[in-house]
Formats: structure tokens, sequence, C-alpha cells
């Protein structure tokens, strides 16, 4: 009897073991290694917006911001520049002017007695982080920590909030950092006043997505003086109200920029504009180009 009762003993300890070595294989043993977790991609919205104003001593001035914003419609980073030239009159014509820098390249050359430009900038653009529009509008931009500019914040307040209404937007998806950049080059030639400008998302040192617009004034001369013409909106706002025989400037820019997408700058360098299908346009693609590689320097 005890030998039976053995004999069964062994035989059930057996079977455990070859229970416990199924189960491994089973539940355990096959199983693969495990792969580190990786980032699960976002979408981002990037929005592009200007503003123009001409005073009455004639300087043109254009508020551009670039805006990266999350599902959520907050925004992620922001990117504000200022531009601004006052026509001159020589010989009886609109003085031309080959580029005219932004106040933020200006660097500390732009300075104030409340601190460069580009600094104050800096701080106001730190302060929009994570704020959705009806914040935005709501902001007291007196109290913006290290922006003290007496005028400029009102206008960043309102430039920011044209681009979240604005229509000129792209969304990209991506699970890595994205920076930010913004770019305005303006100059003057046969009295016009014209600024291009780009807004980039950068993923990787290349282009997520851009955005890019132009707006020009008209100048005339009489007395002596600039007289300054009607001002329609950007190029892009216009839409199928600025024709071209190539077609509107604004399907031509979208070409345009869908044809960047994934180019470094070094590449962009390169890149020649006359083969972008769609972009037949014959002076602005190469104004394009140089004004988006600004937009990637600028990027952060």
């Amino acid at each position: 009897m005890k030998k039976n009762t053995l004999i069964i003993c062994i035989v059930a300890a057996v079977l455990v073991v070859c229970l416990g070595v199924v189960l491994f294989f089973v539940l355990g043993g096959n199983k693969s290694p495990e792969t580190p977790n990786t980032p699960a991609e976002k979408t981002y919205t990037l929005a592009l917006a200007v503003e123009n104003s001409v005073g009455d001593d004639n300087k043109v001035t254009n508020y551009v911001v670039a805006l990266l914003l999350d599902d959520a419609s907050k925004i992620v980073a922001a990117r504000i520049d200022c531009v601004e030239t006052t026509p001159s009159v020589v010989d009886g014509a609109i003085a031309d002017v080959a580029s005219v820098l932004s106040k933020v390249e200006q660097g500390d050359n732009y300075a104030m007695t409340s601190g460069s430009f580009a600094k104050q900038t800096k701080a106001f653009e730190d302060a929009l982080v994570g704020k959705t529009a009806a914040e935005v509008a709501a902001l007291d931009t007196t109290l913006v920590a290290g922006c003290t500019m007496p005028y400029s914040p009102a206008s960043f307040k309102s430039v920011v909030a044209k681009a979240f209404a604005s229509t000129n937007k792209t969304t990209f998806k991506t699970a890595e950092t994205v920076t930010l950049g913004v770019a305005a080059d303006m100059s003057v030639s046969g009295g016009k006043v014209t600024t291009y400008y780009a807004a980039t998302a950068v993923v990787g040192g290349k282009i997520a997505a851009d955005i890019i617009d132009c707006n020009e004034i008209s100048f005339t001369v009489a007395e002596d003086a600039a007289v300054a013409g009607e001002y329609k909106g950007t190029k892009v706002e216009q839409g199928d109200s600025y024709m071209m025989t190539s077609g509107s400037f604004a399907k031509q820019t979208e070409a345009f920029e869908n044809a960047l997408v994934g180019k470094t700058a070094a590449e962009l360098a390169a890149f020649d504009t006359i083969l972008v299908a769609g972009c037949t346009m014959p002076y602005s693609p190469a104004s394009f180009q140089v004004v988006v590689v600004g937009a990637i320097a600028n990027a952060r």
C-alpha cells in the first residue's frame, strides 16, 4: 500500500513539473522580449497671420505670428516678429530698398528703454504657451513678465487672435519634438513695399509643415511726398481675387508649400523652384525659398 502511495506521489510530482514546463512555454517562455514604449504620434496645427498698418508718417508696419497648436487648440509654441519701413521720395520717385531686417533679426541693435525687442517678444511668446484663443483674448498684456513695451503687446495679442481664426493653417502628425520658426522678408521696389512671410514646423531638421504668404502696398508720389494706396489684405487672404495668368496666388503657394515638406534647409537652398508642379509664378517662388530658409534658421 505504501509502495502504491509512493508511486502515486511520484507520478503526481512529475505531472506538476510537466504542467509547470508547459505553462512556462505557453505563458512566458515563448514571449518575445518587451520593446521600449515609443511615444505616440500627436496632431499639430500650424497657423500664420499678418497684420498691416500704414501710419500718418507713411510708415508701413507688418506684424507676423506663427502658432503651433495641439489637438485641443492650445498654443504649444508661438513666434512673433515685426518688420517696418517708411518709403522715401528721391528724385521724384519712391526709393528702392533691397532688404529690411525685422526687429527680431536686429537683435540687441533694436533696443528700447525697456530692452531689446527680440528678448521682450520672446517673453510674450513664452506667456502664450498652453493658452486657448479665449484665454489669449482675456490676457492682460500689461502683466506679461519681461515684456514692458508700451505698444507692441496689444498688436501681438491682436495678430495672435487673427492666427487662431485664420484659415491659413495646415495640420500634421509626429511623435518627435517640433520646433517652430517664422520669418519676414521686406523690400521696396517699383513703388511697392512687398513682404514675404513663412512659418515652419521643423522635425528632425526637416520641414514637417510650412505656410507662406505675401502682402504689398503701393505708393505713388504727389507733391514730392509718398502717398499710400489701398491695402486689400495678404495675397493668400485675397484668395481667388488675387489672380494671375498662372492662376490664383493662394493655390500656387499651397503647391509650393506641399513640395517643401520633408526637406532640410540645405536641400531647400539647392531646390530648383521652377520644377514645382502647380506653381508657375515667374518671380515669387525664389522669394518663397529665401523666406522659408530664414524661418527654418529661426526655428527653436
